[in-house]
């Protein structure tokens, strides 16, 4: 158990080991050497430091996560999740239905079989689904989102008006707004913002959804503070000056800004900035230290506790210690990772993630967006239309406050591709809901069936 290093030889792909069959009771950290390393797992793990390329030694489910680094990561025939780091990565995915996930940099992301869910993260990312019914999140960037074969699904965060859209092809579009040009090609569906729209008619619905008479329709502003649009919680978007948002379902999502004054567009559920630049700020071992910070920061190994000392839209990164990590009254980003961590976004609209261990995510005020990961966690949107995320891998969760009229629920669990099959996994007892997915268990706190049904959405 704990978390384990171990190190690479001397990095040299001619002689370098072939490692596998690793216990991973806990997620073990694997480091490498300074030159090429390649680490192959029969578990879970993730890729310390100095680690290129991983690939797994059999076909159980299993996942890694990446680095810094450029990192090449190969799937095998299991449910995989691949998350790279803040590099340029290549992620293949293979057989099974996997969730891959880019982060920062410039990153190929192949599915490749099975049903996937793929999304690049910041930076210029080139998505391909390959077989099987895939899920493609648009993201910050220009990226290109090619579902390739079967019945895929393109998704945006914003609402459809927000767009400006062009075809170029019976399957190729380009779809764009104050940040992003997406170009999109061999998808059969898309969702914006809740609306589904078929690929045969997308520019009818845009046009009606701008009141124009199709073509290309854009919005966004030219200075100052702009507004436009959304459906869900406080959203705005575009502009191209001032102090610019832009939202999607349930509130906007923070991702950085160098100072933390910028607000950047919920593109999916993975929006985010990479902590790869951001500064590291450390306690000192065997005591319990309060870190507070100005800017964005990745707590030390030895930090415990986060907060930040003013209002600006600020993101923290925690540790693998049992981290308490409060946000202040901007829109924050707070992600635990490893350790049984408590995370208050206060005041704004966060985006609160556990990752692993036990966590409990509290909301508090405003429009939120709460996923607790792996393990059993504990999630209380407060007040606000918030958004809970559960994926396959998520554990057994519970979710204390959905507000049946304002909060939404999103759902990436494997094999389940509608709101009426999630229906059938669910169950009432005890005055509450309970969806069992295999391993993974979802608890709703006081509502029924009845309640939630038309506030689910299926990643």
């Amino acid at each position: 158990g704990g978390t384990d290093t171990t190190g690479g030889w001397d990095g040299d792909p001619a002689d370098d080991p072939v490692w596998g069959n690793v216990s991973t009771a806990g997620l073990s950290t694997i480091g490498g050497a300074t030159w090429w390393d390649r680490y192959t797992s029969s578990g879970s793990f993730v890729m310390g430091t100095d680690l290129d390329a991983m690939q797994f030694g059999n076909q159980n489910d299993a996942d890694a996560f990446g680095n810094a680094m450029d990192n090449n990561m190969l799937g095998n025939d299991g449910a995989n999740r691949l998350e790279g780091g803040a590099g340029d990565d290549r992620i293949f995915g293979r057989e099974g239905n996997d969730t891959l996930l880019g982060d920062g940099g410039n990153d190929v992301i192949e599915g490749a079989g099975g049903n996937d869910l793929l999304y690049g993260g910041a930076g210029n990312d080139s998505l391909l689904g390959g077989n099987g019914n895939d899920t493609l999140l648009a993201s910050i960037g220009n990226d290109t989102l090619d579902g390739q074969n079967d019945a895929d699904t393109a998704l945006f965060g914003g609402p459809l008006s927000s767009y400006g859209i062009t075809q170029s092809s019976a399957t190729t579009f380009t779809v764009s707004d104050a940040t992003s040009t997406v170009l999109v090609k061999n998808i059969e569906t898309f969702v914006f913002d809740g609306q589904t729209v078929s690929a045969a008619n997308l520019m009818t619905a845009h046009a009606a959804a701008v009141g124009g008479t199709g073509g290309t329709d854009t919005t966004g502003g030219t200075g100052g503070t702009d507004t436009t649009g959304g459906t869900g919680g406080t959203d705005t978007t575009g502009g191209t000056g001032g102090t610019d948002t832009t939202g999607g379902t349930g509130g906007t999502d923070t991702t950085g800004g160098s100072a933390g004054t910028d607000v950047y567009p919920v593109a999916g559920v993975w929006s985010e900035t990479s902590p790869g630049n951001a500064p590291v700020l450390n306690g000192i071992a065997g005591t319990v230290d309060y870190g507070r910070m100005g800017v964005s920061y990745v707590m030390g190994p030895d930090l415990d506790h986060g907060r930040f000392d003013n209002d600006n839209n600020l993101s923290v990164w925690g540790n693998a210690l049992n981290n308490d990590i409060n946000g202040n009254d901007g829109h924050n980003r707070i992600e635990g990772r490893a350790g049984n961590d408590t995370l208050d976004g206060y005041d704004g609209n966060d985006t609160i993630i556990g990752g692993l261990g036990n966590d409990k995510l509290e909301g508090d005020r405003d429009n939120d967006l709460l996923h607790g990961g792996s393990g059993n966690d504990t999630l209380d949107g407060g007040r606000g239309n918030d958004v809970f995320v559960f994926l396959t891998g998520g554990g057994s969760d519970r979710i204390a406050d959905f507000g049946d009229g304002s909060d939404t629920l999103w759902l990436g669990v494997n094999g389940v591709y509608t709101v009426t099959q999630a229906l059938t996994h669910a169950v009432e007892t005890g005055g509450d809901v309970v969806f069992t997915f295999g391993a993974d268990v979802l608890r709703i706190d006081d509502v029924t069936v009845a309640d939630i049904q038309s506030h689910i959405t299926i990643l």
